[in-house]
This record gives C-alpha cells, sequence and structure tokens, in this order.
C-alpha cells in the first residue's frame, strides 16, 4: 500500500510538473469529462487508473460522482512503475 501511494504522488508530482509545462491539460470537470474520468478508473492499465483518480482529485467536489468508484479503487494494490 506505502509503494502505491508512493506511485501515486509521483505520478502526480509529474503529472502536475507536465501541466505546468504546459505539455498535458487538465481535464474538464463538465459531467462528461468527470464520466471519462470514472471510466478510466475501471481501465486496465493501473497507471491510467492512478492517473484517473489523481485527475478527480483535483476537480474537487465537482467530482463527487466519482466517491464510490474511488472507494472501490482504495483496494487496489497493484504496484504501478514510477
Amino acid at each position: 500500500m506505502v509503494r502505491t501511494c508512493l506511485a501515486i504522488g509521483a505520478l502526480s508530482l509529474s503529472w502536475l510538473a507536465a501541466v505546468g509545462a504546459g505539455q498535458v491539460s487538465r481535464p474538464r470537470s463538465t459531467p462528461a469529462a468527470i464520466s471519462e474520468q470514472i471510466n478510466l478508473l475501471s481501465a486496465t492499465d493501473p497507471a491510467a487508473r492512478a492517473l484517473a483518480a489523481c485527475y478527480l482529485g483535483g476537480m474537487g467536489g465537482r467530482a463527487s460522482a466519482a466517491v464510490p468508484a474511488l472507494v472501490r479503487l482504495l483496494s487496489d494494490a497493484t504496484p504501478i512503475d514510477p
């Protein structure tokens, strides 16, 4: 679990650096964009799942519909290569 949290943290930092450099755009917080990120929480790629969780976390209360899917993701202990 600690490795997963560290990996998600590393992904978050690299994502934030990329956003700051203008390489990655933040997803919009429209209902369609939120639904897309919620769907990505079930992706086969663990890095895609982690990134979707980070995006949703950044959307704050606007992404409250994602809470049940995020809770299910808590049991995902798949390691991510930072």
